[in-house]
């Protein structure tokens, strides 16, 4: 939505521009007021770079903005609270195990909507591109964890006035627990459907609700380019659905299946696909025509010959050998490697990198996963510390120049000097990606890259959307680099992952400057290998992360610093415009006024007539 294209005005409004640009200021915001109310898609690119607050006030300020107000508040919607709400008032139940049910009836279903709800539902689901739903259980006050009662869904299913309820529908996610959930989510389905994430998690699912949504699938989204779909159901028994679907769905690019989908019927139907590029189990691709058990990996002639993306856990060995393979696909751009349990050898980790650059020399993408729970053993973390990563190691990689994602994941604390990382932006310029093992658990007070590699990042890099580094934040930037420091022009993400954090106030003025307020921070508690849900994170792990929480809450306060300073010299600057437009206005009127006195004396001078008076002289 934020990217730049021209906008073009009618002639008319144009002329109007030209015409009115010379009045004062207050007048030319009155102009611009009454352009916007006339080009809903000026105001609607406007409107995309205002926060909610903004647009749900600019919807309730006439209806000329209501209406592109309205389309980007309701463009995503992370889940069907809302649409519900407009069918009729919801009971929103504080018990984990009660359902959400309509008001005043017994069993959540009265047969008849509100007055006028299926008007409100079309009229707000024709804006909706992205649609979420998850039943799990209650979060709080939060609805979209809440467990809707079927009636609702049911109610919807029989009696909706129209066949495509969502008619702009784009994007589709769907988790459920309950079987019930499972049995309505057709009736969600657009033709306009271009990614479909399902997730089934009941353990007892009804074999005919996953047979009936393949088939709808198949039948009513032929135009899906993503599919996930995840579900407990024996594969043998849908495969003759599952195979019907990906044959019907010719456009289908990236197919995500659970492992045990992966027969042999249906590796031949993805292999012979026309269009698919990515094909995936869980997050690693076990789709290869071959038996998973035996882990001997081996492509097919004629199978996944546009496959581009190949994500694999395997050893280091088997992925060169896999590499090398004659009848690997020639399209490969992107590889995701899940090494095994145990230690690589840095040697063979550096043959593995010079058969890639050697074999797959245009590749734009690289995942390396050395990260095991297993690691968190003493013994095993003392094998580990001889397996460090350097700049020699991946060096072999610095000749694929088209390189653009780079994730490289490792126990221990990557022994690399910001010499070297420019080095490694230096030699791959397209690169928008970096994850440089911000997150080792072995760190034996290793030092990390200064904070100045941040700034190298932003100076040698200005398409990275996300950096993720191990840094010391002790380093004193002013000394380092002093004066205004370098800005991510379009970082979405800058992560910290396990870095110690002593300077707060440090790393949030880094931050603050270099981002805007727009950039997420991520810090080590998303690291699945010390984080909290694996059970694994230490005291001072968890120290370091509200650490890095303070940082995030200072940096927003900066930002909005930021943002209030902005605010109040564009006021002052509005003020000056608007004092110097009324100068400039005084000054040509009164020089219009002295043209016309010189115009006045100038035709005064021209009807003067001079007479010649004779004077007496006396004669002495």
């Amino acid at each position: 939505m934020n990217e730049h294209r021209p906008l073009f005005v009618t002639p008319r409004t144009h002329q109007t521009i030209q015409r009115n640009f010379s009045a004062t200021w207050s007048g030319r915001r009155l102009i611009m007021q009454t352009i916007l109310s006339e080009h809903p898609d000026i105001l609607s690119r406007i409107l995309t770079f205002a926060d909610p607050p903004t647009r749900t006030a600019a919807a309730r300020t006439c209806k000329a903005w209501s209406e592109p107000a309205l389309d980007l508040i309701w463009h995503t919607v992370p889940c069907i609270a809302p649409l519900l709400e407009l069918l009729g008032t919801i009971d929103w139940p504080d018990s984990t195990y009660s359902y959400a049910r309509w008001q005043n009836t017994p069993d959540g279903f009265s047969g008849t909507v509100a007055p006028g709800g299926w008007i409100r539902l079309r009229d707000m689901a024709k804006r909706i591109h992205s649609l979420s739903y998850h039943d799990g259980y209650p979060k709080g006050t939060h609805k979209s964890n809440m467990m809707i009662d079927p009636a609702l869904f049911n109610h919807i299913a029989c009696h909706r006035p129209f066949q495509n309820l969502f008619p702009k529908l784009e994007e589709l996610s769907w988790t459920c627990f309950r079987d019930e959930s499972f049995d309505f989510v057709y009736i969600f389905l657009s033709p306009t459907l271009r990614k479909f994430d399902f997730k089934g998690h009941y353990e007892y699912q009804s074999l005919e609700a996953n047979r009936c949504l393949l088939n709808h699938l198949a039948s009513f989204s032929k135009d899906l380019k993503e599919l996930v779909f995840e579900t407990r159901v024996a594969a043998t028994s849908i495969e003759t659905q599952l195979i019907h679907c990906i044959k019907s769905l010719e456009n289908l690019e990236s197919l995500h299946l659970m492992r045990c989908f992966h027969t042999a019927n249906i590796v031949e139907a993805l292999g012979t696909h026309p269009s698919l590029k990515t094909a995936m189990a869980y997050d690693r691709t076990y789709v290869l025509p071959l038996a998973v058990e035996t882990r001997q990996f081996e492509f097919k002639e004629g199978l996944f010959t546009k496959l581009e993306k190949l994500s694999v856990e395997a050893t280091i060995s088997q992925a060169i050998d896999l590499i090398k393979h004659p009848h690997r696909p020639r399209n490969l751009k992107h590889f995701d490697l899940s090494v095994l349990r145990q230690p690589v050898d840095p040697n063979v980790l550096n043959l593995f990198f010079e058969t890639v650059a050697a074999e797959i020399p245009n590749i734009e993408g690289l995942e390396l996963d050395l990260m095991f729970p297993s690691t968190y053993d003493g013994d095993v973390g003392l094998v580990w510390k001889d397996t460090r990563l350097s700049l020699e190691t991946i060096r072999p990689l610095l000749a694929c120049k088209k390189m653009k994602m780079f994730d490289i994941s490792h126990p221990c604390v990557m022994d690399i000097s910001e010499a070297d990382l420019k080095t490694i932006l230096e030699s791959w310029p397209e690169i928008d990606y970096l994850f440089l093992n911000a997150d080792p658990s072995i760190t034996d007070n290793q030092p990390g890259l200064p904070l100045s590699a941040y700034i190298a990042a932003a100076t040698m890099a200005p398409k990275l959307t996300y950096i993720s580094l191990y840094v010391d934040t002790t380093t004193n930037l002013s000394a380092v680099h002093p004066g205004l420091l370098p800005k991510f022009p379009t970082l979405k993400t800058i992560g910290f992952g396990t870095s110690p954090i002593t300077d707060v106030f440090e790393a949030a003025a880094l931050i603050s400057e270099m981002c805007n307020e727009n950039t997420e921070l991520s810090y080590g508690a998303s690291a699945w290998h010390i984080s909290a849900e694996g059970g694994s994170e230490s005291s001072a792990q968890t120290t370091r992360n509200e650490k890095w929480r303070e940082v995030r809450n200072l940096a927003k306060n900066l930002w909005k610093y930021q943002a209030r300073t902005k605010d109040l010299f564009e006021e002052e600057l509005l003020k000056i415009r608007d004092k110097t437009d009324k100068a400039k206005d005084r000054i040509a009127e009164l020089e219009s006024q002295a043209a016309s006195a010189d115009r006045d004396a100038d035709s005064l001078d021209e009807s003067v007539v001079v007479v010649a008076v004779p004077v007496p002289v006396e004669v002495a």
